[in-house]
């Protein structure tokens, strides 16, 4: 199930300040495709967005080829930024699951990393209601992380479309995978998400894998499909692994205790 919860993590994103607009390439390209009539709905949304209007139109592109969000306006897609850029989730969800932007690779792809081995997910799934409820808003806002660190590299005429997540499977045991409900949880969170996590998905390194690593892999596989060619899987031996990020990442972006740089410091914390 590690691998799952892999895909389910490289949902996310990170902050950058709002900007009012108003005479925009927004406003350029809707009037090309609405009646002009209705450019002024147009500039009433532009002038209330809270984050750099290409930050929208890059989740838009993402979101609305997604068969979860599919037909999604874009103002429909500013608000469900906004809401889940804006929400706090609660505090025990952040202290249980936190996850870090390490920084970027040497193509600009932003590189997140987390200790997912120790996400104990079948505890919120045994809770329900508002707690699971919660914890699978966490996933999606952590997709609007993901998206705004990449906005965040983007130059006119080169756009960074995918990332690179490090999963660290260290502590993943049967106690997880062997829960039924908790398996259905994380596999039907990633199937509604999938065509997202497909395309902003570029490379997933998973380090510390045991043999619950691997039946985690057989339960994704058939969910993942292609998606899979994109997963590298590095046992226990950290000699092994920690040369491999060396080999595929700046020092500065890999953390000490994974063999990296000792002033290592990530760009941004969560929980």
């Amino acid at each position: 199930m590690c691998k799952v919860i892999v895909l389910l993590m490289c949902l996310a994103l990170a902050v950058s300040e709002g900007k009012n607009v108003t005479d925009s390439k927004v406003i350029q390209i809707l009037a090309n495709v609405i009646p002009e009539a209705d450019t002024d709905i147009t500039k009433n949304i532009t002038t209330k967005l809270r984050l750099p209007e290409e930050m929208y139109w890059k989740a838009h592109s993402y979101i609305t080829n997604s068969k979860a969000f599919k037909g999604i306006s874009f103002e429909g897609t500013v608000k469900l930024i906004d809401e889940l850029d804006t929400w706090e989730a609660p505090e025990e969800i952040q202290r249980n699951f936190p996850y870090f932007l390490a920084g970027y690779d040497y193509e600009d792809r932003p590189v997140w990393m987390a200790e997912v081995g120790k996400y104990n997910v079948r505890k919120w799934v045994e809770r329900g209601d508002q707690d699971l409820k919660d914890l699978e808003k966490y996933c999606f806002q952590a997709t609007v992380r993901i998206m705004k660190s990449m906005q965040a590299k983007d130059r006119e005429g080169r756009e960074i479309r995918q990332g690179v997540f490090v999963g660290d499977c260290e502590g993943l045991d049967m106690t997880q995978v062997a829960h039924i409900p908790t398996v259905v949880f994380v596999l039907t969170t990633a199937q509604t998400y999938r065509d997202i996590i497909a395309q902003a998905l570029g490379q997933i390194i998973v380090i510390n894998a045991n043999y619950v690593t691997q039946i985690a892999a057989d339960l994704a596989r058939p969910l993942a499909g292609k998606l899979m060619e994109n997963v590298e899987i590095y046992g226990t031996n950290k000699a092994k692994w920690s040369a491999e990020l060396r080999r595929l990442l700046p020092d500065s972006v890999i953390p000490s205790w994974y063999g990296g740089s000792s002033s290592f410091k990530p760009l941004q914390l969560y929980g």
